[in-house]
């Protein structure tokens, strides 16, 4: 027990410090729904090994079809960033591009959600 509660502030403290560097991105908590069903999602996300509840969003950047998955219980807040061929996005350390990312990224979408009905709220 003892050791679930100290994953539990680490946790807690993980996402309390991505929030407070703004990691967010600045219009996902508003963006339109157009679900799709899990065999219509591109073929590299897998739903099965994700944490539940999670959400998925489809938006561009720079031109190109990008992919955020976000899992509020992963300690970890944009760590599933992907371009449409499922190459993972690598941020750089200077959070140059994830700064770059949050303000310029655009069109996002919720296209797949767990349980059904989830969302994410973003202040």
């Amino acid at each position: 027990m003892k050791t679930k509660s100290v994953l539990f502030v680490f946790l807690l403290l993980g996402i309390i410090g991505c929030k407070k560097e703004g990691v967010y991105l600045k219009d996902i908590g508003s963006a339109p729904t157009a679900l799709v069903s899990k065999e219509d999602l591109p073929e590299w996300i897998n739903v099965d090994a994700l944490l539940s509840p999670f959400a998925i969003y489809k938006g561009e950047w720079r031109n190109r079809t990008v992919y955020f998955v976000s899992e509020p219980l992963h300690s970890c807040a944009m760590c599933k960033v992907y371009y449409g061929n499922g190459e993972h996005i690598e941020f750089d350390n200077l959070r140059a591009n994830l700064n770059d990312f949050n303000s310029t990224s655009k069109n996002w979408v919720l296209i797949y959600a767990y349980p059904e009905g989830f969302k994410m709220e973003f202040e």
